[in-house]
C-alpha cells in the first residue's frame, strides 16, 4: 500500500493531540501539512489537501483506508514493514511517469 501514501508524500505524519479549535493545533497541522498533502490528528481524524475537492477527498480516503489496513495488522500480529524515506523518494519520483508510454529514440 506504500503507493497509495506516496500519492501524498513519503507519509500521513501524526499530528500531536491539542484541544480541537486551538491555536496549537493550527499551528501544528500547519507545520505538517506544508511538506504532505494529508495527516492524522492524534484523537481527531484525518486532514487532507489537494489541487480540487476530489483530490482531497481521494487522499483523505487513502489515508483512511491505510490506517485501518495497519491497524487490521497489527491487531492480527503482523508488524507491516514501513519503507524508507530513502524508498519512499524513488516511489514518489516513478509516480511522475507512471502509465506513461516509454519512449524510444
Amino acid at each position: 500500500v506504500h503507493y497509495m501514501i506516496g500519492c501524498i508524500g513519503r507519509k500521513a505524519p501524526l499530528v500531536p493531540y491539542a484541544t480541537f479549535g486551538s491555536e496549537e493545533l493550527a499551528v501544528s497541522i500547519q507545520r505538517q501539512i506544508d511538506s504532505y498533502d494529508g495527516v492524522l490528528l492524534e484523537n481527531h481524524g484525518v486532514i487532507a489537501i489537494g489541487s480540487t475537492i476530489e483530490q482531497a477527498y481521494s487522499n483523505a480516503e487513502n489515508i483512511e483506508f491505510v490506517a485501518e489496513l495497519y491497524l487490521k495488522c497489527l491487531s492480527s500480529g503482523f508488524e507491516p514493514r514501513i519503507l524508507s524515506d530513502e524508498e519512499m523518494d524513488i516511489v514518489i519520483e516513478k509516480f511522475k511517469t507512471y502509465g506513461s508510454k516509454a519512449t524510444s529514440n
